[in-house]
């Protein structure tokens, strides 16, 4: 499954944060007690099977597809470059 969290999560004391423009991976957390009623899911973070444990009104379930760093980095580019066209035609 694909979530995207609904807020800015930030793991204290590691660099981990999971962005709330982003969409991530996530599985059922199985292991958890009360993980139907809670819905609750492990989101990954990183390649290594780091994940967070969010639960039922943190997060939305989507189709959308996760990114790989190097995705996110050109998209990242191609925006960047899209807004300084749309800056340069509204000089001109």
């Amino acid at each position: 499954m694909r979530i995207r969290p609904k807020e800015d999560y930030k793991l204290l004391g590691t660099s981990v944060v999971l962005d709330k423009n982003k969409v991530y991976p996530a599985s059922i957390a199985t292991n958890q007690p009360k993980y139907k009623q809670n819905e609750s899911i492990f989101v990954y973070y990183d390649d290594h099977g780091g994940a967070i444990l969010l639960n039922k009104g943190e997060y939305t379930k989507t189709k959308d597809k996760c990114l790989t760093k190097e995705e996110e980095q050109n998209k990242r580019v191609q925006e960047g470059y899209m807004e300084s066209l749309r800056n340069n035609n509204k000089k001109g």
